[in-house]
């Protein structure tokens, strides 16, 4: 496994140089320069040319892109032409925010996860409102709509005026605690663990008609085996893991179930 993930990583690295010429390349394509960007379009030529020297930006396409690769791999991403500061060490300056940012997201994304999921439990018959502690319903709400509500408000109330996106932790443990129910209550439940043996069998016959046919998967993972040398049962896996449900449904209803005769 191991050996595996390295060969992948290792496979990873011209994909990234080649994203990063591409990238390079097309900016080198437009029709403004640094010179002109740093110091304005009503800069005379003799001071645009100059910063261009000095930026490097008079040696060829080639010099310029290998610099850019030496010092990419000696962790240098250069300077800002705006402020002349490092850009490492000006997104470096930004990261506490942005980790901020993502937590608020992803507590906001467990809220309408939590609140919405119970609603698409109730609504394909898993579990019903009574299901639901009373304690959770009196405090959060007796309903979707409520319970969306009390999340809502809360984030609002107490992240006014504050460094981060946060919950009160009485609502934050009520939705764990809710979160945790629902884990119980529905991937627990009778009716769900009654669909789990289909979707296994159905995962089952598939994966085997993939080993058989692996013709039948798309170039790019048929390349892995070939190619790259990748175990068919690993690209087999990887090819199912990427499919949605819906996806994988509709697979096996095309190789598996009888199509009728057609009358004409």
């Amino acid at each position: 496994m191991g050996k595996f993930v390295l060969k992948r990583l290792l496979a990873l690295i011209p994909t990234i140089l080649i994203i990063v010429f591409v990238v390079y390349f097309i900016l080198d394509l437009t029709p403004s320069d640094p010179g002109h960007l740093i110091l304005g379009q009503m800069a005379s030529e003799e001071a645009v040319a100059a910063k261009n020297a000095e930026l490097g930006y008079d040696k060829p396409f080639t010099v310029r892109y290998a610099k850019y690769i030496w010092d990419l791999c000696h962790g240098s991403l250069g300077n800002s032409w705006l402020s002349g500061k490092g850009v490492f060490e000006t997104v470096m300056a930004r990261f506490p925010v942005t980790v901020t940012l993502a937590a608020g997201a992803t507590l906001i994304g467990v809220v309408i996860g939590v609140a919405l999921g119970v609603d698409d439990a109730q609504r394909a018959g898993i579990i019903t409102e009574t299901d639901i502690s009373s304690g959770l319903r009196e405090f959060l709400g007796q309903t979707t709509r409520e319970r969306l509500n009390t999340f809502v408000h809360d984030v609002i109330e107490n992240s006014m005026d504050k460094p981060s996106i946060q919950m009160s932790p009485a609502v934050e443990q009520a939705l764990m605690d809710l979160r945790q129910e629902m884990f119980q209550k529905v991937y627990l439940n009778p009716i769900a663990k009654k669909e789990e043996s289909k979707a296994i069998k159905m995962l089952t016959e598939l994966y085997q008609y993939y080993i058989d046919h692996p013709e039948a998967m798309s170039r790019e993972y048929l390349a892995l085996i070939e190619k790259r040398g990748v175990p068919k049962s690993r690209a087999v896996c990887d090819w199912l893991s990427g499919m949605t449900d819906q996806y994988s449904m509709k697979k096996f209803k095309e190789i598996f179930i009888p199509r009728a005769w057609e009358v004409y």
